[in-house]
């Protein structure tokens, strides 16, 4: 899945490299907000939790939670 979400980085970006890591960024955050949420309750919730957490995901919300400075 990771993959897939560097692949849709990339294909908006010209700078593959920062943006495979902005990619990783993303992801990341996406599944410490699913871990933390109240919805899930074991494996396949947090699955499901997890792809509403990445859909739902805005610049605002990476800007914040990130970890890493690119």
């Amino acid at each position: 899945m990771l993959t897939s979400v560097v692949a849709s980085f990339c294909g908006v970006c010209e700078d593959y490299f920062e943006t495979t890591i902005e990619a990783f960024v993303a992801f990341g955050i996406a599944g410490e907000r699913a871990a933390q949420s109240s919805n899930v309750k074991g494996p396949g919730s947090f699955k499901v939790t997890f792809f509403d957490e990445i859909y739902n995901l805005t610049p605002e919300i990476i800007e914040k939670d990130r970890k890493v400075e690119v």
